[in-house]
């Protein structure tokens, strides 16, 4: 996969964000940051565009319900693709 920007698996964006991979698989199940693409084997890769909603989410006094924060995602860029 040729790229020009830097991709994290979601180990990878737990270690740099310090949260847990389980939560950052939970928001991304949920839609709140999603990953921008997926490798050949199928791992969720990750863009410094979601450590950053990661970092919107931690802001909030969480446990927040999941409605809530989807208030904060951002919409997504037609070019990501």
């Amino acid at each position: 996969m040729s790229t020009d920007a830097e991709l994290f698996t979601i180990g990878q964006l737990a270690r740099r964000t310090g949260v847990p991979a389980r939560t950052i698989r939970f928001w991304s199940d949920a839609g709140l940051v999603p990953p921008c693409a997926r490798s050949g084997s199928g791992y969720r890769l990750y863009d410094a565009a979601a450590a950053a909603r990661r970092n919107s989410l931690a802001g909030m006094s969480l446990p927040a319900p999941t409605a809530d924060a989807r208030e904060i995602r951002p919409v997504r860029a037609a070019t990501r693709r």
